[in-house]
């Protein structure tokens, strides 16, 4: 299992939110039998730094994996690079939740993964698996895939 890495530069990361407003995050986490990558309850601010956002209306627990697109990669030659690294990354996650998928499909949450590619020039385009996408379907997820500069700054 890959582990978050502080402070990255460039990065491929994908973040399972399972949502719920009757669960909180510790019965979520006890019932799938899964540790989260962090947790946030209803009522805490979207993000601490822009209170202006309101709070969450949602309880969540956020499962995330996240790699390093090392300094070679940063700047991909051929859009199949990023395209391997992102459905890797995806199957990873996806391989921790397919275990509990018959216990996720009780509990009243909705569930959603948010890619993030973050390097200096982003490939032209990423094509997900068909196997993988199938994969995402069964459990009933919707994705979302989205690129930043490093410049940028980012709470991804």
């Amino acid at each position: 299992m890959t582990t978050p890495v502080p402070n990255m530069t460039s990065f491929v990361s994908a973040t399972l939110y399972l949502k719920s407003r009757e669960l909180a995050p510790s019965i979520m986490a006890e019932q799938l039998g899964l540790n989260p990558t962090r947790i946030r309850h209803k009522g805490e601010f979207v993000t601490v730094e822009r209170p202006e956002l309101g709070r969450d209306p949602d309880n969540q627990l956020i499962l995330q994996v996240k790699r390093p697109v090392q300094r070679s990669e940063a700047v991909f030659t051929q859009d199949d690079s990023a395209t391997q690294l992102l459905n890797a990354t995806i199957e990873e996650l996806v391989e921790r939740i397919e275990p509990v998928a018959d216990r996720l499909r009780q509990l009243p949450v909705s569930v959603s993964l948010m890619c993030a590619y973050r390097a200096m020039h982003p490939p032209q385009w990423f094509v997900l698996s068909n196997t993988l996408l199938r994969r995402l379907a069964a459990l009933n997820i919707s994705v979302m895939v989205l690129w930043t500069s490093p410049d940028e700054k980012s709470e991804t």
